[in-house]
């Protein structure tokens, strides 16, 4: 049955991990684009909508695929929607829907009361919730109490869908916001983010034969995504405060979520970490290491760069030594914009080659709104 995944706003990234946490699920199918953020593709239906969405950190909704128009005219187009709520349900049931319209501003709104006009004239109990044109928030639609279809333009024709699975935005707060431990330096990473860059790593994997290890763990986001994913985590970090607030953070998840102990931190500069100290070779690393003040200025964003460059050199060397062969390093660099001008860790990403580490993936780069660095998203894999 065809579904569309509905991406999150780095859209790249966010079709970049569906794909590998398909393969994960077993799912061959290939994906297509429908709009620059969503994509379709074919799930067998022994795959559970939710059950991805679960593992997933960079889609928003999925939804399953009513119908496929060959029509613009939205009169046509409301009937369909009608037929379709009015199939989904028996004749005692009310039906309270939403309404998602996507690649429309430059047509008419579909018109709800039409729709409504409908159903009540076949003596169906009907109600509708206002929403913005591109559809309800997740907080309402997890209440389980209104069904939301999709209505997508395209060109020529139109797609409709309904939602059947919503990304749980209680739990990512709740995650984010109310851990014991919180620090604005420190810890930065977004936890969708640190998700989805796990998912990169681990791949078609199953998560619970994987060791992911965390360099730059800070306090502890990615560390503890990882756990939420079921792969067994590792990490360190040089500021003593942060390893102990880490601490702090995994097992609050633990006694939240019920999943397993992590297996160790410790208090280790990432260039120096030693095998010894980290116990067995890891499958993974994804890390976000310190990115360089959040403020830089033309005069002194190139000597920033180049410290961190020697930072990360001298980590990727050392990261040999405790990554297992064809082992994977989700990262992130510094893309810092000034004006016209845009700079990067440019000679980190040129020797990785030679340091015997292969692009598999990105850069995925993703923004954040009026911020003069943002975050450059790479996965490389230890070559054999």
């Amino acid at each position: 049955m065809t579904h569309l995944f509905f991406l999150g706003r780095q859209h790249d990234l966010s079709q970049a991990e569906i794909e590998i946490v398909l393969q994960r699920f077993g799912v061959t199918s290939l994906i297509e684009v429908v709009t620059p953020a969503i994509v379709s593709v074919d799930l067998p239906e022994s795959i559970s909508p939710s059950d991805l969405m679960n593992v997933l950190g960079g889609t928003v909704k999925i939804a399953v695929l009513l119908a496929d128009l060959e029509t613009i005219n939205t009169e046509e187009i409301e009937k369909e929607i009608a037929n379709q709520i009015d199939n989904d349900g028996n004749a005692k049931t009310r039906r309270t829907f939403v309404l998602a319209e996507h690649n429309r501003n430059h047509l008419d709104a579909i018109s709800h009361k039409t729709i409504k006009r409908l159903l009540t004239s076949k003596d169906l109990s009907v109600r509708y919730i206002e929403t913005s044109r591109e559809g309800a928030e997740a907080g309402l639609l997890l209440e389980g109490k209104v069904t939301e279809y999709h209505v997508i333009h395209l060109v020529t024709k139109t797609v409709l869908a309904k939602t059947v699975a919503v990304q749980d935005v209680h739990n990512w707060s709740h995650r984010d916001m109310d851990k014991p431990y919180r620090d604005k330096i420190k810890g930065m990473i977004p936890p969708k983010l640190a998700r989805t860059m796990i998912n990169l790593a681990v791949g078609e994997n199953d998560p619970k034969s994987i060791t992911v290890f965390d360099p730059f763990c800070g306090t502890g986001t990615i560390l503890m995504e990882g756990l939420m994913v079921g792969v067994t985590v590792m990490g360190s970090d040089l500021d003593h405060e942060a390893v102990h607030g880490a601490g702090q953070n995994l097992q609050w998840v633990v006694k939240e979520y019920g999943v397993p102990e992590p297996a160790r931190l410790s208090i280790q500069d990432a260039t120096q970490v030693s095998l010894q100290e980290v116990g067995n070779k890891v499958d993974c690393i994804v890390t976000e290491p310190f990115l360089g003040k959040p403020n830089p200025t033309p005069a002194n964003v190139d000597n920033i760069l180049k410290g961190l460059e020697k930072m990360y050199i001298g980590a990727f060397k050392q990261w040999k030594l405790i990554l297992k062969t064809g082992g994977k390093v989700a990262i992130v660099f510094p893309v810092v914009t000034l004006g016209k001008s845009v700079k990067t860790v440019q000679s980190v990403i040129d020797r990785l080659e030679s340091l015997g580490y292969t692009r598999e993936n990105g850069p995925y780069i993703y923004t954040k709104l009026h911020a003069p660095v943002q975050r450059a998203v790479y996965v490389y894999r230890l070559k054999e």
